[in-house]
């Protein structure tokens, strides 16, 4: 038996023969092959059962599936993403028209419903001037809201007789 070889089997194929009379009996055995990085431990176990064994890890693998584990249980970032706009609600004469003036200039408007109710969504944080309109004409204003980001602001304007929603006729 001096000087046989021995076959190193993977899934697919032969990969390589390991010489065991370059080993001699109690020497230390390096810890893969030589030739081809297969684990010692896969070519024991292939030597005692001619199969090759799927369960045996290298240090990498195991590193790699720590790694992996440690990644997948922290938190996702996107989840939890936060608003950055605001937006302002409230009750009008039905018909008319809200503005929503920033300080940096930026305006945006709504038709008040025929139910009196309004809303102006997606408006950066920051001091706006609200006014409601007539026509062409400004009738009521408020200046100083401030918007907070992922916030609504409630701005009420007064109604005919208290009733912001269209008569029916």
């Amino acid at each position: 038996m001096h000087g046989s070889k021995i076959g190193i089997a993977s899934s697919t194929s032969m990969v390589s023969q390991w010489p065991t009379n370059k080993v001699r009996a109690g020497a230390v055995r390096p810890h893969c092959h030589r030739e081809t990085g297969v684990s010692m431990r896969n070519i024991e176990c292939f030597k005692a059962s001619h199969k090759p064994c799927r369960w045996l890890f290298s240090m990498r693998n195991a590193a790699a599936f720590i790694a992996l584990g440690i990644v997948s249980s922290l938190p996702s970032v996107t989840a939890h993403a936060q608003s950055t706009t605001a937006h302002i609600f409230g009750q009008a004469p039905a018909g008319e028209t809200v503005t929503a003036l920033s300080s940096t200039g930026m305006h945006r408007h709504e038709t008040v419903s025929k139910k009196g109710h309004y809303k102006i969504e997606s408006l950066p944080a920051g001091d706006y001037i609200i006014t409601l309109q007539k026509g062409e004409q400004t009738v009521d204003t408020r200046a100083h809201v401030a918007l907070i980001a992922g916030r609504g602001a409630e701005i009420d304007f007064a109604c005919p007789n208290d009733q912001c929603a269209a008569a029916d006729r």
